[in-house]
């Protein structure tokens, strides 16, 4: 196993759901996907209720496990998106009732009449912030080799609203869009100064997901979290 310092560039970040960015999700959805390839898709949904036995964590996961307290989780850190922000803007958009709805609403009807004005169909005004962010940088323990092929064969962007060409990714001078290092430290769990930078299972903290997927209940326990 490698000490390895990850990195990319993302354009005009959309990112809300949480304050980090968490990459051994990524790489345990890429794995999954490497492993059931087109299957992946029609797989039973992941819900906040799925009990831990229903959970699958390959092997072909590139990331080093470790435990504490009991608890095991990736050595991997995570990105925290508000402090690698340099500016937030907000953009805006009308979202209009598309025509496949309206032919679909309309069938066998004597009149073709959408109410975008009231009701469930109104046309709703849109606001989004986007995040101008600077390089986000992970550190992890795993195999570099497979850590790269995986994030540059399955994510070239980030965040929600990828269709829409929210958080595309940076190619870098060599025209990778992420670069995986193998370094002589290993800020996985702690940076030089001793600080967090990942949730660790602690007697004492906060109640919070400890690997992925990080919206399932049977995740959570007591963390230890970065500092703000």
């Amino acid at each position: 196993m490698d000490n390895v310092r990850i990195s990319c560039r993302p354009h005009a970040l959309y990112y809300e759901r949480d304050r980090w960015i968490k990459l051994d999700s990524l790489l345990l959805k890429a794995a999954l996907q490497e492993q059931y390839g087109a299957v992946f898709q029609a797989l039973p949904p992941i819900s906040p209720t799925t009990p831990a036995e229903a959970l699958e964590y390959p092997d072909a996961v590139p990331l080093e496990r470790r435990e504490r307290l009991g608890v095991w989780y990736y050595a991997c850190s995570w990105v925290d998106v508000e402090a690698a922000t340099l500016r937030v803007f907000t953009s805006s958009y009308v979202r209009h009732l598309s025509e496949e709805l309206f032919r679909r609403y309309s069938l066998n009807k004597g009149r073709e009449v959408i109410h975008t004005g009231k009701g469930a169909d109104k046309l709703v005004y849109e606001q989004e912030r986007l995040r101008l962010v600077g390089e986000l940088v992970w550190y992890a323990v795993g195999d570099a080799a497979e850590i790269k092929r995986l994030l540059e064969t399955y994510y070239h962007s980030l965040g929600k609203k990828e269709s829409q060409g929210c958080g595309q990714l940076a190619p870098y001078s060599d025209g990778s869009l992420w670069r995986v290092e193998v370094v002589d430290y290993d800020y996985s769990e702690r940076d030089a100064d001793g600080k967090a930078t990942r949730g660790l299972p602690a007697e004492r903290g906060v109640r919070y997901p400890v690997r992925p997927p990080y919206y399932v209940r049977a995740n959570v326990t007591t963390l230890e979290l970065p500092p703000r």
